[in-house]
């Protein structure tokens, strides 16, 4: 898992280091609307738009669930908004797809992308089907699911990124410092049991 958070940063790295020119050298052979488009989705804008999008959609979530939470019916204009969200989604997806075809699957973070608009698009069918029932365990499931698409926020902005790796970084010393921690305190503690149980007798 950790392995997997460190992976988009270095793609990262590796695609930034290219200059211009390489990176004009390998899309020379693109169609130019493959070209256009991938300019378009590297470009600083459609990380702002999608960030936006992404704590719009954060909010529309929190609300939804508040909602819920009170036994509350939908309000009338969820439904579209939703839809809305898919298909904002579902299109970046796709067009990310045509840009990078097969490297597309080497960022992890495109793979969750991926996963969660399916799980976006079973979840709209389910509830067409049968209802917006809260007692049902896979819509429940599917819900909780698309909370992954706030770890976007981490692939759009270097800096969380960056900040992300440091807290997986400090998390591996924290657990190794609690397995040592943990041994010194059962050894002393039968050391305690052995020498100093006995003299309180």
């Amino acid at each position: 898992f950790l392995d997997t958070l460190e992976a988009p940063l270095q793609l990262v790295s590796r695609i930034e280091r290219l200059s211009v020119s390489e990176r004009t050298s390998i899309r020379a052979g693109w169609p130019r609307c493959r070209r256009i488009l991938a300019s378009a989705i590297e470009s600083r804008f459609h990380e702002v738009v999608m960030a936006t999008v992404v704590i719009i959609n954060a909010g529309l979530i929190i609300y939804e669930t508040d909602r819920r939470a009170d036994h509350l019916p939908a309000a009338w204009w969820q439904q579209g908004v939703d839809l809305f969200f898919l298909l904002f989604y579902s299109v970046d997806v796709a067009v990310r797809l045509y840009i990078y075809r097969r490297p597309f699957f080497d960022n992890p973070w495109s793979k969750v992308d991926l996963f969660v608009v399916i799980l976006d698009i079973l979840s709209q069918l389910i509830t067409k089907s049968i209802g917006d029932v809260p007692s049902f365990g896979a819509l429940r499931i599917i819900r909780i699911f698309r909370l992954l698409r706030f770890l976007r926020m981490f692939a759009l902005f270097k800096e969380l990124h960056i900040m992300l790796m440091g807290f997986v970084s400090a998390m591996r010393a924290m657990i190794w410092a609690s397995v040592m921690l943990g041994i010194l305190v059962t050894l002393w503690s039968i050391i305690a049991v052995e020498i100093l149980h006995p003299i309180n007798l």
